[in-house]
């Protein structure tokens, strides 16, 4: 599979695409084909060297996208659901994730919206838009 990497710390001139080994499950987890990943602080952090990451490095933490296997302990998702979630390495064509942390994604919200809560959304957070009366928000 192809995968985004840096195989040294600085710019975003250090992104390479490269090929990778397509993740394999265990029974606890899901395999993600993704659809859409978001670019989080920690991203940049890493690529910098900030945050002392071993090279050759995958970034990424939020996804969206389909289900493609499941474990056999996996009960509540199945291949095809629409899902997102935190999880390590998400610029690549596939990830696994830990199906108890993974969540459907609701039909009415695109793979680019979903792939930008999993981090920093919280259930029952609210948020304010300043001037979301007028002419911005």
């Amino acid at each position: 599979m192809k995968a985004i990497a840096i195989a040294e710390f600085g710019s975003a001139e250090q992104f390479k695409e490269i090929e990778m080994p397509k993740p394999s499950i265990k029974e606890h987890q899901v395999l993600i084909e993704i659809h859409a990943f978001s670019i989080n602080a920690m991203d940049w952090k890493r690529r910098s060297g900030k945050m002392g990451s071993k090279l050759p490095l995958v970034l990424g933490g939020d996804v969206a996208g389909i289900v493609r296997d499941v474990g056999a302990s996996v009960t509540d998702l199945k291949p095809g659901d629409r899902v997102f979630e935190n999880a390590a390495r998400t610029y690549a064509e596939f990830i696994k994730a830990r199906a108890e942390v993974t969540a459907k994604i609701p039909d009415n919200l695109p793979f680019e919206e979903a792939a930008s809560i999993p981090l920093t959304g919280q259930a029952g957070e609210k948020i304010l838009i300043h001037a979301g009366a007028g002419e911005i928000g």
